[in-house]
């Protein structure tokens, strides 16, 4: 098993796939707030409530898309910043080649 360490990450790439992440999280939440608030709308009849709530959670899914993958690019390049322009060395990460790990067992 040999140790790497991280020194630097790719800003670009957290945000695409955090955002990608998010994303598909926020969605599956949206439609499942959404099932509930028409359940609730078709007992109460109150279908304004309902449609407010809605576009109120779109926007948040708008929003919950953008900005956490920022900020999740923004710690990453905080990240690069203290490996590059300090003595820490980053985070350590043992790392082992699967088909060798494969070969060994055969």
């Amino acid at each position: 098993m040999a140790l790497y360490s991280l020194k630097k990450i790719d800003i670009a790439s957290v945000f695409k796939t955090v955002c990608a992440m998010m994303l598909i999280i926020g969605i599956v939440i949206y439609i499942i707030a959404v099932f509930i608030l028409g359940i609730i709308a078709l007992i109460t009849s109150e279908w304004i409530t309902m449609i407010t709530t809605t576009l109120i959670g779109l926007m948040g899914l708008v929003l919950y898309a953008v900005f956490y993958p920022a900020m999740c690019s923004l710690l990453a390049w905080i990240y690069n910043l203290v490996t590059t322009k300090t003595k820490i060395s980053g985070i350590k990460v043992d790392l082992e080649l699967e088909a060798a790990k494969d070969e060994v067992i055969r």
